[in-house]
């Protein structure tokens, strides 16, 4: 029981600590023509904060799915877009109840030797649409409550993921998340 918990905290830990030398350590790519290029991957990570868990192998999510959750738990949102031919922008959202909860976007620019970044990271919002230090929750306070996280991201040719990467959330029965 003692081991479950501190790989709990453990693998949370590791997944921000990854994500944040990312962001702050970025590789620079050469821009390929259209014909060459792809549309960035993206990645949304959802990780559990506090005594709730998410459906084990779906705390990295790179595919339309849906993901469950046990009532109780705030469940933080980051996510990342890479590209070996480098990321223009990343936004993601997540709306609860027909509300949106928070949109953030990031955007990346070409270097003076025209390189542009390889991923763009969102860890956090500055409360105002951009990034910043204030983390992306969702809370989910009873059963069978449902959250939906969307991104998108776009090349530097203007190639964008469509439609949006679709992570459905929704608060089980402790049973069911297992």
């Amino acid at each position: 029981m003692r081991l479950n918990r501190i790989n709990s905290l453990l693998i949370p830990i590791l997944c921000v600590a990854s994500m944040c030398y990312m962001a702050c350590n970025p590789t620079r790519v050469s821009v390929p023509d259209a014909d060459h290029d792809r549309v960035p991957i993206i990645t949304v990570h959802s990780v559990p904060s506090g005594p709730g868990k998410v459906s084990p192998g779906e705390v990295s999510i790179t595919t339309n799915k849906p993901v469950g959750v046990t009532v109780g738990t705030v469940v933080i949102i980051t996510a990342d877009a890479t590209n070996s031919g480098g990321v223009k922008s990343l936004r993601i959202w997540a709306t609860q109840g027909g509300n949106t909860l928070w949109e953030v976007m990031t955007t990346g620019s070409l270097d003076a030797q025209n390189l542009a970044p390889k991923t763009l990271s969102i860890l956090g919002s500055n409360g105002q649409g951009g990034i910043g230090g204030q983390p992306l929750l969702i809370v989910f306070d009873h059963l069978y409550q449902t959250a939906s996280v969307m991104a998108e991201a776009t090349n530097f040719n203007n190639q964008k993921t469509n439609p949006p990467l679709h992570v459905n959330y929704e608060a089980l029965p402790d049973n069911l998340v297992e």
